[in-house]
């Protein structure tokens, strides 16, 4: 498991622990995952974020919405507090659960906007797409 102890999240279950490994080995990401920020721990803030992630390397986030819906995306670029939009070939998104109910879900980037997908602003929390 790149994830490691399971632990490592309060978000996500084991089976969509070992989801999100898969799509990640889909792309040739193998990286061992270490926790760097947890919002409910280190601060709801753009800056929180940034000051605990950025220069970090390849970074999975993930949220949780106030209805238990569970989505987030991936980099394989580190963050940083400025530079605005950023190329990331390997981004995507995901979705684990949803209010529709329906399985999880990786959504590759399309079209021809891929130098916008992510954007660094140290105000703002991590950013995908544009």
């Amino acid at each position: 498991s790149i994830f490691g102890k399971w632990d490592i999240s309060t978000i996500f279950s084991v089976a969509e622990n070992i989801q999100i490994e898969e799509w990640l080995r889909e792309d040739g990401i193998s990286h061992q995952v270490k926790l760097l920020y947890r919002a409910s721990r280190d601060g709801w803030g753009g800056k929180d974020f940034h000051g605990l992630c950025d220069n970090k390397g390849p970074t999975v986030t993930v949220i949780q919405s106030s209805g238990e819906y569970v989505f987030g995306g991936f980099t394989e670029i580190s963050w940083t507090s400025s530079g605005g939009k950023k190329p990331s070939p390997k981004a995507f998104l995901f979705a684990l659960r949803t209010h529709s109910g329906l399985g999880p879900a990786k959504m590759r980037q399309t079209g021809k906007s891929s130098d916008w997908a992510v954007y660094h602003k140290g105000e703002d929390g991590p950013i995908f797409g544009g």
